[in-house]
């Protein structure tokens, strides 16, 4: 097991525009980086009786978010999720470099500005972020269209 603490957290999740925010709240996250800009948490359970305020699994799998944006780190039309919290966390402690070589500002409010500029580097990040993520366990899941 990786050295690393549990902690409760609440984390903004969809646009910022919308009249009223809607939150993914947890007690398992884990805190990565430098002023803990990316968050590791289970996949949310989503209830409309949790509203605006959804809950986090108790167990995996796992994704990585950038904490400041609510925005989870996914490869384009691929959902990005780990079996166990030691992948994604591994994964974590990588890609916070790789978002700062490309400029990528993970501490950014506003989800807008980060998915900007991720779609200006996407030709340069997507390739690596996807190896390091494999070589972490991750499993890409493309979404069912019914």
């Amino acid at each position: 097991m990786s050295d690393y603490k549990l902690e409760p957290f609440k984390v903004a999740i969809g646009s910022p525009t919308n009249q009223e925010r809607t939150y993914l709240a947890g007690d398992d996250g884990v805190f990565v980086g430098e002023r803990k800009a990316i968050l590791v948490h289970a996949l949310p359970i989503y209830r409309q009786k949790d509203y605006p305020v959804y809950q986090a699994r108790k167990q995996g799998p796992y994704v990585v978010t950038l904490y400041n944006s609510g925005i989870r780190i996914s490869a384009t039309a691929q959902k990005l999720v780990f079996p166990d919290r030691d992948g994604a966390v591994k994964f974590a402690e990588t890609v916070g470099g790789l978002f700062n070589l490309f400029g990528i500002p993970m501490l950014s409010e506003d989800p807008r500005e980060v998915l900007e500029a991720a779609k200006d580097k996407k030709e340069q990040v997507y390739e690596p972020l996807k190896a390091m993520a494999e070589s972490m366990g991750a499993v890409f899941i493309v979404p069912q269209k019914e």
